[in-house]
């Protein structure tokens, strides 16, 4: 996993400053109330991690970060009716667009490309410029760079319609997750080079999109 995690060409420079905060030092008291503090006042959020942080060692370093992004569509999409999604049984909700609903939120839709309905992609438009990428794939395997590698071509080849038809159909299902990671492989390892060891290694992730928008927080 190390491995890994060195290997990836994302950096800072890649995302806005005023999408993330970090920060590093001492174990103290202080330094999570500065934390806490300077997070609600970028974010206006607070952290579910810190309190898991064996905070007042005075052998140990804390390494902290949060990135978050919130984003809602030019036009609501309509709400569609309950199915199943996958390989399950149960219905899940879903939004988007068909052929019964309101089509103002069309515009929200870039089509990247449509080679089948088990292999396409398309973009949606946020009032804040974001861009949230929908790709319908077998991805089992690949890293993330990989997948959006394979976004991009796929656009690239693409030559047919950007815009969607009148009778064409879109449906997410809504989603919502939150959820902490403990990344255990990591723990109890020395960090090469030095004297210092990985004591703790977490991470939470919430997740929430619907028919206006919402986030992404980690």
């Amino acid at each position: 996993m190390a491995n890994d995690l060195n290997k990836q060409k994302f950096k800072e420079n890649d995302i806005s400053e005023n999408s993330y905060y970090k920060i590093h030092g001492e174990s103290t008291f202080e330094l999570k109330e500065k934390i806490e503090n300077e997070i609600y006042q970028k974010f206006n959020e607070q952290s579910k991690i810190l309190d898991k942080v064996d905070w007042g060692n005075p052998y140990s370093y804390v390494l902290y970060s949060m990135l978050k992004k919130e984003f809602n569509y030019l036009e609501k999409f309509q709400v569609l009716s309950d199915k199943t999604f996958g390989d399950s049984t149960q219905k899940v909700k879903y939004f988007g667009l068909d052929a019964s609903t309101v089509r103002d939120a069309e515009k929200n839709v870039y089509v990247l490309f449509y080679n089948s309905k088990e292999d396409f992609g398309v973009k949606l438009r946020t009032k804040e410029g974001e861009e949230v990428i929908l790709y319908r794939t077998n991805a089992e395997g690949k890293s993330f760079e990989d997948i959006y590698n394979e976004i991009i071509e796929k656009e690239k080849e693409y030559k047919g319609n950007r815009e969607l038809e009148e009778n064409d159909t879109l449906k997410i299902p809504f989603i919502k997750v939150s959820s902490e990671i403990n990344y255990d492989e990591l723990c109890g390892r020395m960090i090469k080079g030095t004297d210092i060891y990985i004591r703790q290694a977490l991470q939470t992730v919430d997740f929430e999109l619907n028919d206006v928008g919402r986030k992404f927080e980690k």
